[in-house]
């Protein structure tokens, strides 16, 4: 077997080594051509700030040839794809345009036209509205305040009339929170193909005591009504239903009241009056009582 090998060893030696030489030319030949595909973010140009293209696509796939050292190191950022559609207004049919490095060849591009509408769009201001999930502590609950309170929102006619608010969904905390916003209609549904400005709200929370209800007696104070004097007082109750925090009722057991009276225009007669009652600050009535007057001229004096 070996004697077999080394017959002719001078020429079997000589046509490796040309093999070996041939590779390696091949393989480091500029020459050398081949393909590659590779996808390519398409840029949209000619439109003004209040317009958008319907059907367009994000991305297209371009076919190139040329050496293949240089194929093989391309990018996507080595290529330009441009629509141009400054000529175009409604419906429109236009050429995507791609301009591949100096010594690449474009083969194909697909798609190679594209077929779509320009749109107007508008924008409107919405109110920025908090969604908290979680679970809130037995003993007070939490209020959430967004910054900004509005939010500007952009899109095509039919989309844009159906957004009634941007929502900023957060976790139940007592931290503040950054979230991004998203464009909602009435029943809380997100809404496509709008955008939002700004994109994030910040969210902060105040924490407020759950509100007792405590009944106390209602003290009438009479009004001066000169000239006239107040012949009858008759309240619709004697009681007022207050609400508030449970340290604030704790101190009440009585709350006085009166009415305003303009005693310029003033005549003998009844009056049904709503009574203001003197409340301490973070306290509220829950009834409006009422008190009904009757106003009578003093007897003259002999």
């Amino acid at each position: 077997m070996l004697a077999r090998w080394l017959n002719n060893w001078p020429q079997k030696l000589g046509a490796l080594a040309l093999a070996i030489f041939l590779w390696f030319f091949v393989s480091t030949d500029d020459s050398s051509i081949t393909q590659r595909s590779l996808l390519l973010p398409l840029t949209v140009q000619g439109l003004n700030e209040d317009q958008i293209a319907i059907g367009v696509p994000e991305q297209i796939e371009v076919t190139v040839s040329g050496p293949s050292n240089r194929v093989d190191a391309l990018r996507p950022e080595n290529f330009e794809a441009v629509l141009d559609l400054s000529e175009s207004s409604g419906e429109f049919q236009e050429t995507i345009r791609v301009f591949p490095p100096q010594g690449i060849s474009l083969q194909r591009s697909n798609p190679q036209d594209v077929i779509g509408i320009i749109e107007t769009v508008s924008s409107k201001t919405v109110p920025v509205t908090v969604a908290v999930f979680g679970e809130l502590p037995a003993e007070s609950f939490l209020i959430a305040r967004a910054e900004p309170t509005s939010a500007i929102v952009r899109g095509r006619g039919e989309p844009l009339s159906q957004v009634v608010t941007a929502v900023a969904i957060i976790k139940a905390s007592e931290n503040e929170q950054t979230v991004r916003l998203f464009p909602a209609d009435a029943q809380g549904q997100p809404v496509s193909n709008i955008t939002v400005e700004p994109l994030e709200a910040t969210v902060s929370f105040i924490r407020e005591a759950v509100l007792h209800t405590r009944r106390v007696d209602l003290n009438f104070q009479t009004p001066e009504v000169e000239p006239l004097v107040i012949a009858s007082a008759t309240l619709s109750q004697s009681d007022l239903l207050l609400a508030g925090p449970r340290d604030s009722l704790a101190t009440l057991s009585r709350v006085n009241a009166t009415v305003e009276l303009d005693t310029r225009q003033l005549i003998e007669g009844s009056y049904t009056l709503e009574l203001r009652p003197q409340l301490p600050s973070g306290v509220t009535a829950l009834e409006t009582p009422t008190v009904n007057l009757r106003l009578v001229r003093p007897p003259l004096s002999e």
